[in-house]
């Protein structure tokens, strides 16, 4: 059986935290930033992660994008998750 590739799949999380609330609040709940190897998705679910647990909604693209120095960076990232 052949393994997933870890940048893909961690876009497809990515994905799924962009889009569903509670898949949000549930992988907030028991992942870790150190637990991806991309540092914009780290960054990103760590941002992700203090947001719904302030706010309890998905924050919106453009506040991610603005929580990144380099908004490149995370915008590319962003853009290849919502095409996997």
């Amino acid at each position: 059986m052949e393994r997933l590739n870890s940048d893909f799949l961690e876009k497809i999380i990515l994905k799924g935290m962009l889009t569903d609330r509670n898949y949000l609040i549930l992988l907030s709940s028991v992942f870790e930033p150190e637990y991806f190897d991309d540092p914009n998705i780290r960054h990103a679910f760590s941002f992700c992660k203090d947001y719904v647990d302030q706010h309890h909604s998905i924050p919106d693209k453009d506040s991610i994008i603005h929580s990144f120095e380099n908004v490149d960076d995370i915008r590319y990232v962003i853009d290849e998750a919502e095409q996997a």
